[in-house]
């Protein structure tokens, strides 16, 4: 394909584009409605439109479907922030963002490595699945597995 660089570019950053649309608005629903509420729908929309990904057959197909799924990845890392600026107690909050950036890092740095295998034994698509369906145990986790 002709310009394939400009063209990957630009699909991966339509997520972008959609994740700051709705940054703002998923953190004002976090306020309202609670912050693990909506964390817990946005886990589970984000597992399916990141699963869904694997529907996209063009490069158009593929970038439609990253730019929805835009919608519900953009309220994963404000609403954790929320949660452990409520939740965590004063004297232990630099730990605990620490924590959360060396998982968030942990997880760039395993997660390249883990989909270049899985891509090898299963193909791409297995990686874009697993991707989305990774989420659903922290939703199960977050709600009824984390001590209050």
């Amino acid at each position: 394909m002709d310009n394939i660089m400009m063209l990957s570019g630009t699909i991966f950053s339509v997520c972008a584009i959609s994740i700051m649309i709705a940054s703002p608005i998923l953190g004002a629903a976090g306020q309202r409605f609670g912050f693990l509420k909506v964390l817990s729908c946005s886990l589970f929309f984000a597992g399916l439109l990141i699963s869904a990904q694997v529907l996209g057959r063009t490069p158009f197909e593929f970038g439609v479907w990253r730019f929805i799924a835009g919608f519900a990845i953009a309220g994963l890392i404000p609403l954790v922030n929320s949660i452990i600026s409520t939740e965590c107690p004063p004297d232990k909050k630099g730990e605990v963002f620490g924590f959360n950036f060396l998982t968030g890092h942990a997880g760039m740095a395993l997660g390249p490595f883990a989909a270049g295998a899985l891509s090898g034994w299963f193909g791409y698509q297995a990686v874009i699945v697993a991707s989305g369906l990774i989420l659903f145990p922290l939703i199960v986790y977050l709600n009824y597995g984390r001590k209050k």
